[in-house]
């Protein structure tokens, strides 16, 4: 059996891991805050990934996902882009919009996890993960500000109720206890009738 080389070493790495030393110098002068966190968690994910590609390991693809993984769901990248989408969002004039946008801000992050985790069956999570949030409060509410950029907020707050309703055989009672908030705001909502 052969030696495992390294994808990247010697003096390649080497010169990477120091232009990488550079660049955090060149960084510190983003004033924006959370451009500088992307741009960061970026040269930090891609210095791993050097590092994944030079060290004496040979399961990289493994290393590479890691590295990918940590930062999609962590750290500076995950949290300076985070911000920027978040304060984006919440320029949009239509709060039904500003809602679902945010809760979907959330949800793509959560795939992106599941998506670059070491867990295989990313379809079983997907699934599962989806099934969690179409039941829970996050999962009502984002539909329920979806349809209301379409029909009445009334109209919109009964379907979020009937949704709720139709979720009782399913829900545990800590869950049923969790959505409590919700249908109370729902039913506040459609008191005009």
């Amino acid at each position: 059996m052969a030696e495992y080389k390294p994808p990247i070493g010697g003096v390649p790495a080497t010169v990477l891991k120091l232009l990488l030393n550079i660049a955090g110098a060149f960084t510190k002068r983003i004033t924006h805050l959370p451009s500088r966190k992307i741009v960061d968690g970026f040269v930090d994910s891609f210095a791993n990934l050097v590092t994944a590609l030079s060290d004496a390991n040979p399961n990289d693809p493994e290393q590479i996902r890691a590295v990918i993984n940590k930062m999609l769901t962590q750290g500076d990248f995950y949290e300076g882009s985070r911000q920027t989408i978040l304060a984006n969002i919440n320029k949009v004039g239509n709060e039904d919009a500003r809602l679902a946008l945010a809760i979907a801000t959330g949800v793509t992050y959560r795939i992106a996890d599941v998506l670059t985790d070491d867990v295989d069956d990313n379809g079983a999570q997907l699934e599962e993960m989806l099934r969690v949030f179409l039941s829970s409060e996050d999962g009502i509410e984002f539909i329920t500000a979806l349809l209301k950029m379409i029909v009445d907020d009334a109209t919109a707050n009964i379907i979020g109720l009937l949704l709720i309703e139709a979720l009782k055989g399913v829900l545990s009672d800590d869950q049923q206890e969790a959505l409590k908030d919700l249908r109370g705001k729902l039913q506040h909502g459609i008191g005009e009738l």
